[in-house]
C-alpha cells in the first residue's frame, strides 16, 4: 500500500513512501558548490569525466558543468561537454502550506564531437508558458537549425538530465527514501544533449522530454544508496549516491555507460578547467549563441 507523503498542486503524486506514515525531516536537501572526478567508461573505451556545481546566490541560479576527455587526454583533447543552469524554486504541495525547493530549468548547453565534427545544442526552457526553443548547429547544416517544443504538463517537476542529481537532491527526496527505505519520484525529465543523443546511442527516443520515475533500489555493495531512473525507453539507469547525497556512481545499463567517482577537490581542475574564480559559463566562445545574456558571465 502507497502512503502519499507529497502531492503537488495538480494532485499528482511528487513522493510516495510505502509502509510509512511520517514524512521524512527536512534535511539535506542542500547543495555544494565543489568540483568531482569520475572515471567514465562506454562501449568505446575508458575516458575522464570531470563535474563542477555551483551557486551563484545573486542570480538565484544552480549550474552543472560536465566535460568528457580521453583517459590520459589534456583539455584540448575535449570530447563532449554540458552546461545545465536551472533557478532555484519552491513547489506548493495541494492544498497544504507546505512547500518543496525545486530546480527549475532554464537552459543548457551541449557540444560533442563525433568523427571529429562539432555538434552544439541549446535549448530554453520557459515554464510560464510551458515552451521549450531548441538551437542547433550541426556540420551538415549551412544554417542553425530552430524549434519549439510544447512542455507536457506534470507535478511540476521538470530536470534536465544532466542535472539530474541536483535536481533530485534539493527536493529531500534521497533523504526521504534512505530514512524509509522506498520511494518513488515522478517527473518530465529533458534531454538536454536534444537532438545529437540519437546520433550516439541506436534507437534513442526522438523526444527532447519524456516522462520519468525515480525509484529508491536498495543499497549497494559498497553502502551506497541506489536508485533507479526509468522512462518510457531508456530503462535502468542507476545512480548511487554516498551518505552525504553526493553523486558517486551511475550506470546506463543499455548503452553500456559506468561512471564512477574518483575523488573531489574545492579546487580547480586538470587542464584549467575547475571551479577556481574568474572562469566564465563556458570557454566555447566560438559558438554564436553561446552567450547566455540574461545570466551573462558565471563566477565561482
Amino acid at each position: 500500500m502507497s502512503f502519499v507523503l507529497l502531492s503537488s498542486f495538480s494532485s499528482c503524486s511528487v513522493f510516495t513512501a510505502r509502509n510509512s506514515s511520517e514524512t521524512s525531516s527536512e534535511n539535506d536537501g542542500r547543495i555544494k558548490s565543489g568540483t568531482a572526478t569520475y572515471r567514465y567508461h562506454d562501449t568505446s573505451g575508458d575516458y575522464q569525466l570531470f563535474k563542477e556545481v555551483g551557486y551563484l546566490k545573486k542570480k538565484n541560479i544552480y549550474f552543472v558543468k560536465t566535460k568528457i576527455l580521453p583517459e590520459f587526454g589534456k583539455e584540448g583533447d575535449l570530447l563532449e561537454k554540458s552546461l545545465t543552469i536551472s533557478t532555484l524554486s519552491k513547489l506548493k504541495l495541494g492544498a497544504e502550506s507546505r512547500t518543496v525547493d525545486l530546480l527549475r530549468p532554464k537552459t543548457s548547453q551541449y557540444t560533442v564531437w563525433l568523427d571529429g565534427k562539432k555538434y552544439f545544442s541549446q535549448l530554453r526552457v520557459d515554464l510560464k508558458s510551458m515552451g521549450l526553443e531548441v538551437l542547433a548547429f550541426s556540420p551538415e547544416q549551412k544554417m542553425p537549425k530552430k524549434s519549439s517544443v510544447r512542455l507536457p504538463s506534470g507535478n511540476g517537476v521538470y530536470c534536465f538530465f544532466s542535472q539530474l542529481a541536483e535536481c533530485i537532491k534539493i527536493t529531500g527526496f534521497l533523504s526521504m527514501a534512505r530514512d524509509k527505505q522506498s520511494g518513488t519520484m515522478s517527473l518530465q525529465l529533458i534531454w538536454d544533449g536534444y537532438p545529437f543523443y540519437h546520433l550516439m546511442y541506436e534507437n534513442f527516443t526522438p523526444e527532447v522530454v519524456s516522462t520519468a520515475i525515480f525509484e529508491y533500489d536498495g543499497v549497494s555493495e559498497d553502502g551506497a544508496t541506489r536508485f533507479e531512473l526509468k522512462t518510457d525507453r531508456e530503462q535502468s539507469i542507476y545512480f548511487h549516491f554516498d551518505k552525504n547525497n553526493e553523486l558517486v556512481k551511475k550506470v546506463w545499463v543499455a548503452r553500456g555507460i559506468e561512471q564512477e567517482r574518483n575523488g573531489q577537490s574545492s579546487g580547480s581542475r586538470r587542464g584549467g578547467s575547475g571551479g577556481s574564480g574568474g572562469d566564465k559559463v563556458d570557454d566555447d566562445r566560438d559558438d554564436p549563441s553561446f552567450k547566455i545574456e540574461q545570466f551573462g558571465p558565471i563566477k565561482g
